[in-house]
């Protein structure tokens, strides 16, 4: 004859795992209470309290792993703890490394602007940045450009200075060749900077860069993905990228004035020597402040091409109105009122934004500044304007009514013919 705990047993387990779990927390919890004889007592109410507690959320602990999994997590482990340490080679040997900034130290000067990416990140960014510089043949010096946001993933973008030139394409005269140009800088990017594998963006052409004036197109984050646009766009995101930051570039960064000067001998730009940074009183006017990117024209290009006026002087006469209208600007000029805010922070910080590219900002502290940008790599457009409804039109006057004739009332109906 079965007992009777066997026979409440087998009632739990009739009664379902949620029943039996329910019990099992409920003695749990009559046992862990000091006062037995108020826990008998508030039975119900514990009951109660435990069916309305809002349910435990799952974690990544609540399943075994697969083989898979556990194999990335142990690659992603090791490629960050390769990252975190200094670059080395297959001989243990450090690898030198080209001209980098600390990136650590320009992100204390972003949070004071409130543009920070927070001291993990920042500290991520910078390594990855170093094993870049030192595994990278030819880099003369390399910067953390910004931040581009994509619908999927986003791009983390690297500038960096080439030792070697490039070469001129002889099928298309308008291409500025690698060091010269909207091509002074190289480009690579990344979707991921805790395992970054960097990509190099093709040299931007000067028809990429007028076709992307006249579209605007929020990134995917797929270097190969398909443009769909319109106006039509006939090259892969990559293209449309490079073209994106190389406007930005030419638009958004910015020197203190005085910093860089143009060599008397040759006309190259240097740092000035024996310059004194100015004060914050200085660097709160406009006047304080210059870009020193070469500005791209509307043609595409940084400088006009040299025509010979005896060989083509049709050629020749249309450049020379193309240069009325939109004339060459000194790499070294001014900032307007119109494209740019200033603002003092706290802890004597200043920080200059862009009006015309949301989220290109330039801070400065002390005696040190950085460039940075970070945003769906898109020009400010006009803002929204509601148009007022059309005035209320004017009832019609009234049609006078005429009486229909119903077939009762009308003529009668001719005769069917046989």
């Amino acid at each position: 004859m079965p007992s009777a705990d066997s026979n409440a047993e087998a009632l739990l387990k009739a009664a379902g795992p949620g029943v039996s779990k329910h019990m099992k927390d409920l003695l749990k919890k009559i046992a862990t209470t000091e006062n037995a004889e108020k826990a008998f007592h508030a039975l119900e109410v514990y009951s109660r309290n435990l069916k309305s507690a809002p349910a435990k959320p799952k974690s990544c602990f609540d399943h075994p792993l697969t083989e898979n999994e556990i194999e990335m997590k142990k690659t992603k482990t090791e490629i960050v703890k390769k990252i975190a340490t200094d670059p080395k080679d297959e001989e243990g040997n450090l690898l030198p490394i080209c001209a980098l900034p600390n990136f650590c130290e320009e992100n204390d000067l972003l949070n004071w602007a409130g543009v920070g990416f927070g001291s993990g990140k920042a500290n991520s960014v910078m390594n990855s940045l170093r094993h870049f510089a030192a595994t990278t043949e030819g880099l003369k010096k390399v910067r953390f450009w910004g931040k581009i946001c994509g619908s999927e993933a986003d791009y983390y973008v690297a500038e960096g200075q080439l030792e070697a030139a490039g070469e001129e394409d002889p099928e298309n005269p308008m291409f500025e060749p690698l060091g010269t140009g909207a091509n002074t800088f190289a480009y690579w990017v990344t979707n991921s900077i805790t395992t970054p594998s960097w990509v190099r963006l093709p040299d931007v052409t000067p028809s990429a860069i007028v076709a992307a004036r006249s579209l605007k197109k929020v990134f995917s984050g797929n270097l190969e993905a398909k443009v769909v646009s319109m106006p039509f766009f006939g090259e892969p995101e990559k293209v449309l990228l490079r073209a994106q930051i190389a406007r930005i570039t030419a638009e958004t960064v910015l020197n203190v004035q005085g910093y860089l000067s143009v060599s008397e001998d040759d006309g190259s730009i240097a740092e000035t020597e024996e310059f004194v940074f100015p004060s914050q009183d200085v660097l709160k006017q406009h006047s304080g402040w210059m870009h020193c990117v070469p500005h791209i024209l509307k043609t595409g290009r940084c400088s006009y091409l040299e025509i010979d006026a005896e060989a083509e002087p049709e050629a020749y006469e249309a450049q020379e109105l193309k240069k009325l209208r939109d004339p060459m600007q000194d790499q070294l000029r001014g900032i307007n009122t119109r494209d740019w805010a200033i603002r003092a922070h706290a802890g004597a910080a200043l920080s200059v934004r862009s009006l015309k590219y949301p989220g290109a900002v330039c801070v400065t502290k002390g005696s040190a500044f950085c460039n940075v940008y970070v945003g769906y790599g898109l020009k400010r457009g006009q803002d929204f304007f509601y148009c007022a409804p059309p005035d209320v039109q004017d009832e019609p006057a009234d049609v006078p009514e005429c009486a229909e004739p119903t077939p009762a009332d009308g003529p009668p109906a001719p005769p069917a013919e046989e």
